[in-house]
């Protein structure tokens, strides 16, 4: 049975003409399943941040990774370095050209004054 929509004032109402029922975004349902299933290392590592912003700084930099259950690291996102998405990917790309062009433009630029103070 779904659960019962109510208003803001807990009073049980129904969906108005046209109106989709509000759903949870996989984001949103990822941050649940992290606090569920880290439960105990909120409550000892996090001073029991539950939904809050700083539950998974605390649980992914704060905490030793050698303190957190299995299945608490198991519902977390992986760490930046393991598996980034093709943007980021196409991020450092384009970073790491523009860098390259930078220096070969420097070294251009060095080569450039080296002839002129060779040929004078």
């Amino acid at each position: 049975m779904a659960d019962q929509l109510t208003d803001i004032d807990g009073n049980p109402r129904e969906l108005e003409p046209g109106e989709k029922p509000l759903e949870l975004s996989a984001g949103c349902k990822d941050f649940v399943e992290v606090n569920k299933a880290c439960d105990s290392e909120i409550e000892q590592f996090c001073q029991g941040m539950y939904y809050h912003g700083d539950t998974m700084t605390c649980l992914t930099q704060w905490t030793s990774p050698s303190d957190l259950s299995s299945s608490c690291t198991a519902a977390l996102p992986k760490q930046a370095g393991e598996g980034l998405d093709r943007v980021t990917w196409d991020y450092i790309g384009v970073i790491s050209g523009l860098y390259r062009g930078i220096y070969r433009d420097l070294g251009k630029g060095r080569r450039q004054r080296l002839k002129l103070k060779l040929s004078v």
